[in-house]
């Protein structure tokens, strides 16, 4: 079969945003789906010249690619350590017959796992430090979709990530929550607003 996984420069673009946001929650609609930015949170979609200034050098030349491997992005407008909460969607279509979100999120983690593999997908000096927990299920938008959590470390950052994997009508999703690892929390508030508000058109 097919290997499909969602470039991890997705969460690097939304890894490095550094820094203001609605007072209101507002509804993000992206390419099959919508969901509701928490208050006080910044859609930035669409933003790729700002998204690679703020990448940097953690980017190189990857950083184009990265600023719009995402279909959509929205920031918080709070920050730890000059860093800024943020959360991301990339996607892929055209997903083989069958193919389901339990085989894109184990695909994914093979690919965390495999330390030869990530050496061609992300810039020299990221790293990713896989938990090793397992994909777990979660209901996205009324369908099953799978979450993994990770660490990512930049030559400006140290990060700590949740990326959610979802299949729909021919497409694989990735959702990825990125937070300073000291205010980072799998079942935050904000994140989970995000999840709980998801539809698919």
């Amino acid at each position: 079969m097919r290997r499909l996984s969602v470039p991890l420069l997705t969460c690097l673009a939304a890894a490095l945003l550094v820094g203001c946001g609605s007072d209101e929650p507002e509804t993000v609609d992206g390419d099959g789906y919508s969901f509701e930015a928490p208050e006080g949170w910044e859609d930035v979609t669409g933003d790729s010249e700002e998204i690679a200034d703020l990448i940097g050098g953690a980017g190189g030349d990857a950083a184009a690619a990265a600023a719009g491997a995402y279909d959509v992005a929205v920031v918080s407008d709070e920050t730890s350590d000059d860093f800024r909460t943020n959360f991301n969607v990339g996607l892929q279509e055209d997903v083989p017959p069958g193919y389901d979100a339990q085989q894109f999120a184990e695909q994914n983690v093979a690919v965390f796992e495999n330390p030869d593999q990530l050496e061609g997908i992300l810039p020299e000096g990221i790293d990713v430090d896989y938990v090793g927990d397992e994909p777990r299920p979660i209901t996205l938008g009324g369908e099953t979709a799978y979450e993994v959590e990770y660490g990512l470390t930049t030559p400006e950052a140290e990060v700590a990530a949740l990326q959610v994997y979802a299949v729909r009508e021919g497409a694989a999703y990735v959702g990825t929550y990125t937070a300073d690892p000291d205010v980072f929390d799998p079942q935050s508030e904000d994140l989970r607003h995000i999840l709980e508000t998801w539809e698919w058109d």
